[in-house]
């Protein structure tokens, strides 16, 4: 099945957090990434019918009370990805890291020459920076996270 998930999903775990850095830029100009073709699953698009017997309010006399507001179609896109490339800056230099390899696309052998590291220490970075960013365990600062866990 090929990913892709709903605004309404997004529970920033370790697949989601993937899929949301892999479409970081598209999130970033204010658009959702499109459904891919031959996604197959079972969730509710907002464009479901609503059960007949749920009755909306009607205004009084004339009167029309809002009950709150529709976002505009960028407004969650943008909040995501703001929500996403946070939580990677608070990582700092391991975050950068992140960035360079995901979204980016180094290659190993530049990764190594950038860093002045070996690409399994690289690794590992990358593997914490993704354990923080999904919540795992973590209250604070990245680097007291980072601290406890060694």
């Amino acid at each position: 099945m090929t990913e892709w998930y709903s605004p309404r999903q997004i529970r920033f775990d370790l697949a989601q957090c993937e899929w949301l850095i892999q479409n970081l830029t598209t999130l970033e100009e204010g658009n959702w990434p499109i459904i891919p073709p031959g996604y197959t699953d079972n969730w509710i698009s907002l464009s479901t019918p609503q059960p007949e017997n749920v009755s909306t309010p009607q205004p009084k006399n004339g009167t029309h009370k809002v009950y709150g507001h529709m976002p505009a179609y960028f407004e969650t896109p943008v909040q995501i990805a703001s929500e996403i490339s946070w939580r990677i800056d608070r990582c700092g230099k391991e975050g950068q890291m992140l960035k360079d390899k995901r979204l980016r696309g180094k290659d190993d052998r530049d990764m190594e020459l950038t860093y002045g590291m070996r690409i399994d220490e690289i690794d590992y970075c990358i593997y914490r920076v993704m354990r923080y960013i999904t919540g795992w365990r973590r209250k604070g600062k990245y680097r007291f996270w980072k601290w406890r866990q060694q």
